[in-house]
Order: structure tokens, then C-alpha cells, then sequence
């Protein structure tokens, strides 16, 4: 019996239920599971990318408002206006971030996109092509709601808490 009891018990916590995954968060446009950690996330927008670097993750790609007229989808980023200097990376330009092209945001492979409400619209597209989560972001206090469940997500709750 003695045996059983610690194969049970890891049978039931697993390796993933340890670093508390999957895990299920709640967003503006639903609830979405995240099977494992993220290792390779999308940021649509300077309030996501802002979420994102202030967690210490670095996305592999990037979209931007169309109006900043960068044509150069699927080319790296060398500059992102205001938060450019904290991007350590070159993030895929994946095109507009309330409609990024979606080919070029298969290729980058993410495994988490994170963007505003806005981009409610593509939520059904960006789902199939990534779990996506999806915030509020242009009043006052949003981002502290936003970033709590984003650390969540990426298991980074301790860092949300400091941030």
C-alpha cells in the first residue's frame, strides 16, 4: 500500500498539474485552457506587449496599429515605438493587431496570443490558430485586472503580485 499511495499521487498531480497546468483563465471574450506554459506568445498591441514585458516574457511577434503603415509583415521588428528599448528580441511583424495576417502568425508558432478587446472580431480565427486571450485596455486600472490574469496564465503569478 505504501507503494501505491506516492504513484497515486503523482499520477493525479502529474508533472504539468506541479507547475499548475492545464489552467483555465477567464478574458473578455470567454475562458480559454492552457494545456502547458507558453514558451512562444504573441503580442497584438502596446498594452499587451507592455503586460508581457512587464512579466519578463518576451513575445516572438508583434502587431501594431495599421496606421504606424509597416508593410513589412513576417520581417523581424528593430524598433517598437515607446516600449522598443525593453525588447531585448526581434519580434515577426504579424501585421495589424486587431487583424494580423494570419499566415504570417502560423509561421512565428505561437503557442499563446495575447491582445485587446478590440480584436474581439478574429477572437474565432486567433483561436484556431493559438489559445488567445483578450483585454481590456484603454481605461485607468484595467491592466492591473489584466496583468493578475495574465500571470496566471503564464505562471508568473509572483511577479504579477510585485508588478
Amino acid at each position: 500500500m505504501r507503494v501505491l499511495l506516492p504513484l497515486t499521487l503523482t499520477l493525479l498531480t502529474g508533472a504539468a498539474g506541479a507547475a499548475g497546468y492545464p489552467v483555465t483563465v477567464t478574458h473578455t471574450s470567454g475562458q480559454t485552457t492552457l494545456r502547458a506554459e507558453p514558451r512562444r506568445v504573441v503580442a497584438l498591441g502596446p498594452h499587451a506587449l507592455d503586460l508581457l514585458l512587464s512579466l519578463g516574457v518576451q513575445p516572438v511577434g508583434y502587431g501594431e496599429a495599421s496606421h504606424i503603415a509597416t508593410r513589412d509583415y513576417g520581417s523581424p521588428i528593430r524598433q517598437i515605438r515607446y516600449l522598443g528599448s525593453r525588447v531585448t528580441g526581434a519580434p515577426i511583424n504579424v501585421g495589424d493587431r486587431f487583424n494580423p495576417n494570419q499566415e504570417v502568425l502560423l509561421s512565428v508558432k505561437p503557442d499563446l496570443i495575447v491582445g485587446e478587446n478590440y480584436a474581439a472580431a478574429n477572437y474565432p480565427a486567433l483561436t484556431r490558430l493559438a489559445p488567445t486571450l483578450l483585454f481590456h485596455g484603454i481605461h485607468s486600472g484595467d491592466w492591473q485586472k489584466s496583468i493578475v490574469t495574465l500571470g496566471r496564465a503564464l505562471n508568473r503569478e509572483p511577479q504579477a503580485r510585485a508588478v
